[in-house]
């Protein structure tokens, strides 16, 4: 009703009051919107100190920031900061060349030490060979100012409440908060995406730059079409990877159902063509709406889970809760092989593989994260959510839409009608530009990067079939290839073949069930050293020293004198059992280790099918040194006591072997 009631009085203003609709309509020129006072503005970059920890290196990152107004509508506009960090090209880059990254979210952070670390490593020297990388806080975002509606929780973490609920309590803070920030002098409604633009236009005038490269990811892909807009001749070239598009079109960008099915049926179809997996699960995609609504029938209330994530330590699964994790899920193309690891979870009602998930998979935003101007560039630069809207929403996909949107009549009450900010409009450019896209992506599928193609003139379109949110750097290789080629030279004709020989997922569809592994690793993961592991390391550790040296020893002796063969088979019997259980935990910790890097759903499931074969490495081993011990008892009075000492304790490490790997569920059997 109060849909219904909100796009009526929307239609009325647009009909009705001149002045409204004006507002409503953004100026031909987005730069017409600039106050005279501010259009001569000369931004100054003031080197500083890093917002964040000294663990990188220092030759190549530094940070500074820069003063922009914070609204340039305004002629008694204050200034605020922007924090920028700065990371040095390698020598062989091409002479001023930059790139500026243009962070998604809207909200997201773009400076931390994680970054800085990468890209002053190794790990980053490919993309400083493109030339000087920029990155910059946005503002109301991270160590940039000002601070207001920062890192607001999400709808889940609001304790054991239905999923809908938790999202009004979402907005009734988020409107909260923006009154207060309202009513302490800030200018809300200056955080948008034109005033954003220009602050990138400000931060090229003060780092020196006649021109630079965009590098935008998802909303930063927006920022990236505005910034076109207000500083066209200055941009070398532009990436836009995910796009979402600056004007109002049918591209589907959001959270919505009709998202969901299409990045799921993707990931269906690899499975289809996959014979083990078509096996296993013909049907992946309709199990999955089944064990949605499942959940909405009858939803599961997990208690434990982490605090940091859950302030209450509950948290209610239901339908929404089950949608929304698979559609999170779906942005990152190296889970999409793990999906039949969730949807056993899921259907079994794994408490322990769910709560697991939820400790680790819950999104915690803290206080770098700027919920408040999200908002505000959500409710200044898309359409109104009307009811017609949300109908047709429901009318394309019936089955999923309700369980998975999030948006309410109410999500815009603080901000007011701001009206649309000067960039919303469809970019016409004719910039190099290479835009991006994942045919995964459940939140910004193909359609919205295809709808910006007819405006740009000199555009490079490359679609990665098995990839998600964040082609490129979902695509390894040749993501980087298709990157550093258009870099280099972006008026070439770009080769983007690899992108059709991107492999489908490797699906997971058999696994050694068990939960008793990730109970054993957690406390591990968690800072917790368990004596008896420790042990056992320290006795195969010593082992490894003592028994290449005692068979250096016995050689040597050997020549001396010769051994008896009782000693000796008590000796190849004792090296043998422990070389087999040195064996077994290897063998083990291998298999977990790449379980775990390959398949980051896995643990909380179980283990590779493989394992087995340690536990029964673990098992010859304790057989060996059983039969040793055994044989040196019955010829005690004739071995040599360093040689029972050595029995004794290779029985003690293979059984000690052998009952770790039972209970983590690596056993024989």
């Amino acid at each position: 009703m109060l849909t219904f009631i909100r796009a009526i009085w929307f239609a009325f203003l647009l009909v009705a009051s001149p002045q409204a609709a004006a507002q409503m309509t953004p100026p031909d020129d987005p730069l017409e919107a600039v106050h005279p006072q501010w259009r001569d503005f000369q931004p100054q970059y003031r080197p500083g100190r890093c917002p964040f920890g000294d663990a990188f290196d220092h030759d190549i990152v530094s940070c500074g920031s820069v003063l922009v107004p914070e609204d340039r509508r305004d002629p008694a506009s204050s200034l605020i900061r922007i924090e920028v960090m700065r990371v040095k090209p390698t020598e062989d880059a091409p002479a001023g060349n930059a790139i500026v990254r243009l962070e998604g979210g809207p909200g997201g952070p773009g400076l931390s030490a994680l970054r800085a670390t990468y890209y002053s490593g190794e790990q980053g020297e490919w993309m400083r060979a493109l030339g000087e990388l920029i990155f910059f806080d946005q503002r109301g975002v991270g160590a940039s100012e000002r601070q207001f509606c920062r890192g607001l929780p999400q709808f889940y973490q609001f304790g054991a409440i239905a999923s809908r609920d938790g999202a009004r309590r979402v907005v009734e803070r988020t409107n909260e908060c923006l009154e207060e920030a309202r009513r302490e002098g800030i200018a809300i409604a200056a955080y948008d995406n034109w005033q954003n633009a220009l602050d990138v236009r400000d931060l090229r005038k003060a780092l020196g730059f006649k021109q630079w490269n965009l590098y935008g990811i998802s909303y930063g892909t927006k920022l990236g079409q505005a910034v076109m807009m207000v500083d066209a001749p200055s941009i070398r070239a532009a990436v836009l990877d995910s796009v979402v598009p600056t004007g109002q079109a049918d591209t589907r960008v959001g959270i919505t159902g009709e998202n969901l099915e299409q990045a799921l049926g993707v990931v269906a179809d690899a499975c289809k063509a996959d014979v083990s997996c078509n096996a296993a699960y013909p049907d992946l995609a309709e199990r999955f709406w089944a064990v949605i609504e499942a959940y909405g029938d009858k939803p599961l209330k997990l208690d434990g889970v982490a605090r940091q994530s859950f302030p209450t330590g509950d948290v209610l699964v239901d339908d929404v809760t089950v949608a929304q994790l698979l559609f999170q899920l779906l942005y990152s193309r190296p889970l999409y092989g793990d999906l039949p690891l969730l949807l056993e979870a899921l259907e079994e009602r794994n408490v322990a593989a769910l709560r697991a998930y939820a400790d680790v998979g819950a999104r915690v935003f803290g206080r770098e994260y700027g919920t408040g101007m999200a908002q505000i560039i959500a409710c200044s630069s898309e359409a109104p959510y009307t009811a017609e809207r949300a109908a047709e929403l429901v009318r394309r996909s019936p089955r999923v839409e309700p369980r998975i949107t999030m948006r309410l009549p109410e999500d815009c009450d603080a901000t007011g009608m701001l009206g649309f900010d000067p960039s919303y409009r469809m970019l016409e450019s004719d910039i190099p530009t290479l835009v991006v896209a994942g045919a995964a992506d459940p939140i910004t599928p193909v359609q919205s990067s295809e709808s910006i193609l007819p405006g740009l003139a000199n555009a490079t379109y490359v679609e990665f079939p098995y990839a998600g949110h964040g082609g490129l750097f979902s695509a390894d290789e040749c993501g980087e290839d298709i990157l550093s080629s258009f870099i280099a030279d972006p008026n070439a004709a770009a080769d983007t073949s690899c992108a059709k020989e991107m492999e489908p997922p490797k699906f997971v569809t058999s696994w050694r069930r068990t939960d008793a592994a990730y109970a054993f690793a957690k406390p591990i993961i968690d800072g917790a050293r368990p004596p008896h592991l420790l042990v056992l390391v320290l006795g195969l550790l010593v082992g490894l020293v003592a028994y290449p040296l005692a068979a250096i020893g016995r050689w040597w002796d050997r020549r001396r004198r010769m051994e008896r063969p009782a000693v000796r088979a008590v000796r190849l019997a004792s090296w043998g059992g422990f070389a087999l259980s040195t064996t077994a935990v290897a063998l083990a910790g291998k298999l977990a280790f790449d379980w775990v890097s390959n398949h980051p759903l896995g643990l909380p499931m179980g283990l590779p099918s493989g394992v087995m074969w340690s536990g029964i490495l673990a098992l010859l081993g304790v057989v060996a040194a059983g039969y040793a011990l055994f044989k040196a008892m019955k010829t005690r009075s004739k071995l040599p006591v360093g040689t029972l000492i050595g029995a004794s304790l290779s029985l003690l490490l293979a059984v000690g072997t052998l009952a770790l790997l039972i209970s983590i569920g690596a056993g024989p059997v």
